[in-house]
């Protein structure tokens, strides 16, 4: 069993609860610490104790959870993590990505640097996925040691921004899916983190009634990272596909209300070509992604189904990192290098439309 308290009582934190018992561990919710009065009422109608604040929880409970699951918005990251060390600076915290917003980075680095007992975390779940782990693999067993990099992950976001969910104002498109991106590059070579930007776009978002928000709809950066790798990083939240990848069958585009999520990278060295497609993946089930490689124009391995509960994988190896048992699978400093590139490329782009 694994007790956590639980900061924030949104979608994340669901999430997060729901991937845990996807990987069969138990967990005991000790409290849930929430300010919005609708939010309140949905955790007490599920049977949690609800506290309005972590200084309200610490002095009418007190006990300290297995880890602290910070599920708060990204703006509010630093200043939760913040609070809870300052009631226990030794705390096991889980930050939900991205890390913090621009402005807080040094702060929260600073932060980490005065709480060295403290073990904390960030969810940069594509880090553990195993359709990461199997590229990783095949990489490795086929002698990549800089090859070229293709990341997409594209989805329509039109109908969740009609709905009223988050609008990135700092990122733009980038600030969706652009750290899962970066850290699936990390994840393949050991540090492999990005380093200097060659070019950056964003394009706006045009709505059904013609409304333009800006920055929001596709986003690119291409950069070379430290171990030599140039990488061609792409995200669209209207549903645009850059890299069509045959033998995935993509579809052209993806249309306002459609579920599909296209999330894929290619490793391309000499005559081999390393293609992998993280889930959801038409036609398996939920959960289960795959990676070919290919020689020239032949394929000449499949590995299909492949195990990919991406979100539980990392929290469970996070928990074995908050054991003592390994090194911690996605540290602040290198979430706040994925923050930092990330600013960097926006000021690229905009710098292109003045």
């Amino acid at each position: 069993m694994v007790s956590i308290v639980q900061i924030g009582y949104g979608n994340a934190a669901r999430i997060h609860r729901d991937s845990l018992k996807k990987e069969g561990i138990d967990i005991d919710v000790l409290g849930v610490i929430e300010i919005n009065p609708n939010k309140i009422k949905d955790a007490e109608k599920e049977g949690f104790k609800v506290f309005r604040s972590i200084d309200e929880y610490f002095t009418k409970y007190g006990k300290t959870p297995d880890f602290f699951d910070n599920c708060t918005p990204t703006k509010e990251h630093y200043w939760v993590t913040k609070k809870i060390l300052e009631h226990t600076p030794d705390a096991n915290i889980l930050i939900e990505k991205p890390v913090t917003s621009p402005e807080y980075i040094s702060l929260i680095r600073e932060l980490i640097k005065y709480h060295p007992k403290a073990r904390i975390s960030v969810n940069e779940n594509y880090i553990s996925s195993n359709v990461t782990r199997v590229i990783k693999e095949k990489a490795e067993e086929y002698g990549f040691s800089t090859p070229e990099i293709d990341v997409e992950f594209t989805k329509n976001r039109v109908e969740d921004v009609l709905n009223g969910r988050f609008i990135d104002k700092d990122l733009g498109a980038l600030g969706y899916e652009g750290s899962h991106e970066l850290a699936v590059v990390r994840g393949i070579f050991d540090d492999n983190l990005p380093d200097r930007i060659e070019d950056a776009m964003l394009d706006d978002m045009v709505l059904p009634d013609g409304t333009i928000l800006k920055e929001q709809g596709s986003a690119e950066i291409l950069f070379d990272t430290n171990n030599g790798c140039k990488v061609d990083l792409f995200s669209s939240m209207i549903g645009k596909i850059k890299f069509h990848i045959d033998e995935f069958n993509p579809p052209k585009t993806i249309s306002i209300g459609e579920k599909t999520r296209y999330r894929i990278i290619s490793l391309a060295e000499g005559d081999i070509r390393i293609i992998g497609q993280f889930e959801p993946v038409e036609g398996y089930e939920r959960g289960k992604g795959r990676v070919y490689v290919s020689k020239g124009d032949n394929i000449i391995e499949k590995i299909e189904g492949i195990r990919d509960n991406n979100m539980g994988q990392h929290i469970k190896e996070v928990i074995k990192y908050f054991n003592g048992e390994i090194d911690n699978p996605s540290p602040v400093d290198d979430a706040t290098v994925f923050v930092k590139k990330l600013c960097e490329a926006v000021k690229i782009a905009r710098s292109k439309k003045v």
